[in-house]
């Protein structure tokens, strides 16, 4: 028997990203993020200090790097998912292109926050910065 339940993602950052898991018969069989939990989409609406999803949709279009990033001199790991429905992979190669010591880590199959692959980002990222050390 199939059983959609909330749930929220174990990892640690900074917000809660919430989503729904399909079970059957204890068996994890399907995963998809959350449209009504208020963990995740009230976050946006309060780290923009809007009134509501719409004025924290419309605060969103104004977001941007552009015109600093050339100033950001340090090394710089940008790490993107392909499949991220916010922000498009164009951005990460932008940002990538504008600040001068910049390298991206593009994943494909990866979603916002490459959160569903964490196994694959998180080694490259520690990879990364042991580089930086040396």
């Amino acid at each position: 028997m199939f059983q959609t339940l909330p749930s929220v993602c174990p990892l640690d950052c900074p917000d809660t990203c919430s989503f729904s898991v399909t079970v059957d018969d204890q068996q994890l069989v399907r995963v998809r993020g959350s449209r009504v939990n208020p963990l995740t989409r009230g976050g946006y609406v309060f780290y923009t200090k809007s009134r509501d999803e719409n004025e924290a949709f419309e605060r969103s279009k104004g977001l941007t790097l552009r015109g600093v990033l050339k100033d950001v001199t340090c090394p710089l790991l940008v790490i993107h998912g392909g499949k991220d429905r916010l922000f498009p992979p164009e951005q990460a190669e932008r940002i990538v292109r504008e600040a001068p010591n910049a390298t991206l880590l593009l994943y494909p199959e990866g979603n916002h926050v490459c959160n569903n692959i964490p196994y694959k980002y998180r080694p490259a990222m520690a990879d990364w910065m042991a580089e930086q050390l040396r």
